[in-house]
């Protein structure tokens, strides 16, 4: 599924509500569940992919002699901010 990780939630709820509203015909019913589905399975494994490419992102700008330092300083607030 194209798109960001907003558009994908955004249709992934659309479906969710259309598919919830759909109470008078069992095979529009049937219809709307198997996009929603499809959907909401497109929308899990987008994030799924956004977080290994974002801690990929993230473990190759830290420190490789101490990897823990930045997590912990990110925990206990003590992370400085970098001001553009």
């Amino acid at each position: 599924m194209d798109g960001s990780i907003n558009d994908n939630e955004k249709r992934t709820n659309a479906l969710r509500r259309r598919y919830q509203q759909t109470t008078s015909n069992d095979e529009l019913t049937k219809n709307r569940k198997n996009q929603y589905t499809k959907a909401k399975e497109g929308y899990q494994a987008a994030i799924k992919r956004e977080k290994i490419r974002s801690w990929k992102q993230y473990y190759t700008t830290i420190s490789p002699k101490n990897p823990w330092n930045e997590i912990y300083n990110l925990a206990n607030n003590k992370h400085e901010v970098s001001k553009l």
